[in-house]
């Protein structure tokens, strides 16, 4: 009798096993709960009509009050989304573009299908949504990191997902800055690109973790000017001005690190247009910039009409104490080129107001 019941039972073993394994298979690939979050479901607000999707929005501000307090339940929804909510198929040919349009509604998009009507893309509506919410959403940089070295990654992406990674702050900083000094090219100079934005983060910071997260963007960048690759030392650059423009609107202002000589050296930098940028950054310094003024009066006669026009508009800026570089503008009053004469008038007459009394005994002394 033993014999006879012994494979009955062990056929209800492996029964037994296969359904906790369906079952559990079931539940790790499951879509995390839903959470209702201020009264809302959350996919009711993130993928509602309303919600933020543009920098011209005026819903920004509604949605990230909405955001406040997420519970981690919000976050892993979020996290979901970003790895398997829809997103726009990447343009290009696809085999059924052109079939009927019966057929094409039974297709995948990447196929040459057609979207569902009034779709929604949960995976574009989720970034967004953890970009609002800051350090809370720590949890995600693992997904977003994925996204990034997916072999199929739409080039669309890469951009929406390194503003996440800046969106969140402090606690995505390491592997930011692991990803610009190590990472592929199109990564760093996309999270170069968008580096700003978290210079732009106003009112979302303490004081403290502001002036922390500015100084490590500023150590970075200045080393990253001195970098090899052309594209990163422009994009670099460009990066120093734009976070010093976002920074100058806050009050206080944070300071942005001893970038200045970072930028001096670059105006002799091979590259014309990263010379440029440089001399655009020395500008928005002010009198800050005047370790600078050598090199801009050499500037004014450069081969490109870009460069001595914008050493011109630079000098006007920082040279207003000293006014070291009045002779030489006064000479490029003469240039062939209408623009570079324009601006050294505007330079000189910035001196003027600088020191009315001193220029109007220039003028009596030169008539």
């Amino acid at each position: 009798m033993p014999r006879a019941t012994f494979p009955s039972g062990r056929k209800l073993l492996v029964l037994l096993f296969l359904t906790l394994a369906i079952g559990g298979a079931w539940w790790w690939a499951a879509p995390p709960h839903d959470p209702i979050h201020r009264g809302r479901r959350l996919s009711e607000v993130v993928l509602g009509p309303d919600f933020w999707e543009g920098s011209g929005s005026t819903n920004r501000l509604s949605s990230r009050d909405y955001l406040i307090g997420l519970p981690p339940a919000g976050v892993r929804w979020l996290v979901y989304q970003v790895e398997y909510g829809r997103y726009p198929v990447a343009p290009g040919p696809r085999l059924f573009d052109h079939a009927p349009g019966w057929l094409r509604r039974r297709l995948p998009e990447k196929w040459g299908g057609l979207p569902p009507p009034n779709d929604v893309y949960g995976s574009i509506r989720a970034r967004h949504a953890l970009s609002l919410l800051g350090e809370a959403a720590a949890p995600a940089i693992p997904a977003l990191l994925r996204g990034m070295h997916a072999r199929d990654r739409d080039p669309r992406d890469l951009e929406l997902t390194t503003r996440t990674l800046h969106g969140i702050g402090l606690a995505s900083w390491s592997v930011v800055r692991d990803l610009l000094e190590h990472g592929e090219t199109p990564d760093r100079l996309s999270l170069l690109e968008t580096l700003p934005t978290r210079a732009n983060r106003g009112g979302e910071l303490s004081e403290a973790d502001s002036d922390a997260e500015v100084k490590l963007m500023a150590e970075t960048l200045i080393k990253l000017c001195t970098d090899p690759n052309v594209e990163v030392r422009n994009a670099a650059a460009f990066a120093v001005n734009l976070s010093q423009y976002y920074l100058s609107l806050k009050s206080p202002a944070p300071r942005f690190g001893q970038t200045v000589p970072t930028l001096v050296a670059l105006l002799s930098d091979p590259e014309a247009k990263i010379r440029e940028k440089a001399i655009i950054g020395i500008a928005w310094r002010n009198a800050e910039g005047a370790p600078a003024i050598p090199r801009l009066i050499e500037l004014l006669d450069a081969p490109s009409v870009e460069e001595r026009r914008t050493a011109a508009f630079a000098l006007g800026k920082v040279d207003l104490e000293e006014q070291r570089s009045a002779p030489r503008l006064r000479m490029m009053l003469q240039d062939p080129e209408k623009k570079c004469v324009e601006e050294a008038a505007k330079a000189l007459a910035e001196f003027a107001r600088a020191r009315p009394a001193e220029s109007a005994a220039g003028k009596a002394a030169a008539n």
